[in-house]
């Protein structure tokens, strides 16, 4: 029995050898959700990142496609081109203000986790500075 290859057999090998390499390619720059929480760590100084508004992030950075690649690179070695810094910068603020972009679209993923209140010395506005009645005692004097 012989096989004869044929254009269209060639074509369509071709195409599913061409999708198989591009998913292997985008597995690679993949990164993780702890990876992402490891890279914010870093960025921030802060240990205690919560690991749910940290997926709301990565989500949100992985929606736009030209991000995966770059985030795979900070998340593994520290990168120094203009779209590392760019994209540091956007990880800082997120995180920083609470507030991320999805969908050209401004949106809130925490307001009294986001890192600015604990920048600043004071409890997020609408939430409970201490126990009852401690907003009528002076505050205490730090060293």
């Amino acid at each position: 029995m012989e096989f004869a290859f044929t254009r269209r057999a060639f074509l369509i090998l071709s195409v599913l050898s061409a999708s198989l390499r591009a998913g292997a390619t985008s597995t690679s720059q993949a990164i993780s959700a702890d990876e992402f929480l490891r890279l914010s760590r870093r960025l921030t100084g802060r240990s205690n990142l919560d690991a749910n508004v940290g997926a709301t992030y990565l989500e949100a950075l992985l929606a736009v496609p030209e991000n995966a690649g770059t985030l795979a690179q900070l998340a593994r070695e520290n990168g120094s081109s203009p779209a590392h810094a760019a994209l540091e910068r956007t990880i800082l603020e997120w995180w920083y203000t609470g507030t991320y972009e999805l969908g050209g679209e401004r949106r809130l993923a925490t307001h009294t986790g986001a890192l600015m209140w604990d920048a600043v010395g004071v409890p997020a506005p609408g939430t409970c500075a201490g126990a009852f009645g401690a907003w009528s005692r002076p505050p205490r004097r730090r060293a």
